[in-house]
């Protein structure tokens, strides 16, 4: 599937189906399924719904993403990239900068960036997101392996939110309509659930220790999720970075940000 499918799929006007039948699967609906040498959804590592504040600055919603990206690279496993809040001051119009947007949104929403900044997609105006336009970027979504080496992969947000609906729509298929349905299983960033420490340039974020991660993650990691086709890990704190990884992890996740 190429990016060009994004903008359609943003405004609610892409069928799934149809697609995953072309592309020969439901899973192979994804960018990161259909092109690169590891198509596999092994599991997916992503920021809880709503952890990501609508007061945070484009300099420190890059750091949380490129946490979110090592933890990815640390745990094998595919990054789904944040969504933002669409009243967050730096994704709007230029004429309302600076300005806090608060209430409902409305259509035509004319005082978002929609040019250069993020697609809104959602079902209804009162669940409206954002997708900021920088995941378009193919490296950001496939492996392509550049100098030979291993880089991440990811979804876009809204390939994520399709993710999330079809996993409750298949639980809700297994388990039954009346069911208690929770998606994901909570990701510990320590042993014995300890706080994290912040990291030193940006307190509000977490420091994560790479062999701490995995201690902590075993259970989640080596037994997958008995429901789920696709085990989702959620993470409860935003990350500024994952120190101790191996070398080799170290590689990819330098080859993946330098592309």
């Amino acid at each position: 599937m190429s990016s060009k499918y994004l903008p359609l799929q943003a405004a609610g006007h892409y069928d799934w189906r149809v697609a995953g039948r072309l592309a020969g699967g439901a899973d192979k609906v994804y960018i990161t399924t259909t092109s690169g040498v590891d198509r596999e959804l092994r599991r997916v590592v992503a920021y809880s719904p709503g952890l990501v504040p609508v007061d945070i600055t484009k300099e420190d919603f890059i750091v949380a993403v490129n946490g979110l990206a090592q933890l990815g690279v640390a745990l094998g496993a595919v990054v789904a990239w944040p969504e933002l809040d669409c009243n967050t001051e730096w994704v709007q119009a230029k004429a309302y900068r600076g300005k806090t947007r608060t209430g409902p949104h409305t259509i035509p929403w004319s005082y978002l960036n929609t040019g250069f900044a993020v697609d809104p997609f959602g079902r209804t105006l009162e669940t409206l997101k954002c997708q900021w336009n920088g995941f378009y970027q193919k490296p950001c979504l496939s492996n392509s392996k550049p100098d030979g080496i291993d880089v991440g992969r990811g979804l876009t947000p809204i390939e994520f939110d399709h993710l999330l609906s079809r996993t409750r729509h298949q639980l809700y298929a297994q388990l039954g309509v009346e069911a208690d349905i929770h998606v994901g299983t909570p990701l510990k960033l320590t042993k014995d659930g300890a706080v994290p420490p912040s990291s030193i340039n940006h307190p509000a974020m977490a420091e994560v220790s790479y062999p701490d991660l995995l201690a902590a993650n075993t259970d989640a990691l080596l037994h997958s999720h008995s429901v789920e086709h696709v085990p989702i890990l959620w993470v409860d704190r935003l990350v500024a970075g994952v120190s101790g990884m191996t070398e080799e992890l170290n590689k990819v996740y330098d080859n993946w940000n330098k592309t």
